[in-house]
């Protein structure tokens, strides 16, 4: 019996996890002309990363990222 309540108790706090990530990557999602966006500062974040090696990676694993994946804005 001790087994299944532990096991219980692991799939929930699994469960709970998954959603408090869930609510951290929705928070990050900006609107910005019209599509939504994660920054590359707030996806280095989540994976515990500087922001450079996040670009880094997109950057020489081209064939791991979709065209629109990255965009960079301007002033204008």
């Amino acid at each position: 019996m001790d087994k299944n309540k532990s096991l219980s108790k692991s799939k929930e706090s699994l469960s709970q996890n998954a959603v408090n990530l869930f609510e951290q990557v929705r928070q990050k999602i900006v609107l910005v002309r019209g599509c939504q966006v994660i920054l590359d500062s707030d996806v280095a974040a989540l994976y515990g990363v500087e922001t450079k090696r996040v670009n880094e990676a997109v950057r020489n694993n081209p064939d791991k990222f979709p065209n629109e994946y990255m965009f960079e804005l301007d002033r204008q």
